[in-house]
């Protein structure tokens, strides 16, 4: 049986903010709280739901949202590296390339 990487995220990691869904408004507005923003704090991604009526459910999409996110995605994958590298081989990595040599700091100014 061979050793399986597992990433485990906590719904502790997790930083809830629940919203009323937008509408026109009047008699028919949606006035509970049943949209969802999730946002991964060790990583920074946030996504947010607000695709039905039902929380339970917004918070299900969003999770789904946030599997198929690119940035958290490639947050997983360095994870997971770092865990089958050991972490010190990762920081090293991470120090070599943030030094001045392969650094490149870009400045945009006025979108140029």
């Amino acid at each position: 049986m061979s050793n399986k990487l597992k990433l485990t995220i906590k719904w502790s990691d997790l930083k809830k903010q629940y919203m009323a869904a937008s509408s026109k408004g009047g008699q028919n507005a949606n006035k509970n709280a049943t949209g969802i923003r999730l946002t991964h704090v060790p990583s920074g991604v946030s996504v947010e739901c607000r695709e039905t009526k039902s929380r339970a459910q917004n918070e299900k999409l969003a999770l789904r949202k946030l599997a198929n996110n690119k940035m958290f995605r490639a947050w997983c994958g360095m994870q997971l590296q770092a865990q089958e590298e050991g972490f010190k081989n990762v920081e090293a990595k991470v120090d070599s390339l943030m030094e001045s040599p392969n650094l490149k700091v870009e400045r945009w100014i006025n979108g140029r």
